[in-house]
């Protein structure tokens, strides 16, 4: 992030940010019921999924 910019979700309005938590609370319930349907992840596959999302 550029020197003197804020973090994009500083910047976010309120619509943006509860927009922001709905998605977030929509995805942990799609992984519980992944989860229950599946078994817990792996290890391996959580580390794969942290690579792929932090680049």
């Amino acid at each position: 992030m550029a020197e003197g910019q804020p973090e994009p979700h500083e910047a976010d309005t309120g619509a943006e940010a509860a927009d922001r938590r709905e998605r977030h609370r929509l995805l942990g319930e799609d992984l519980r019921r992944y989860q229950d349907a599946h078994g817990h992840f792996a290890e391996d596959d959580l580390a794969q999924a942290r690579k792929k999302i932090s680049g």
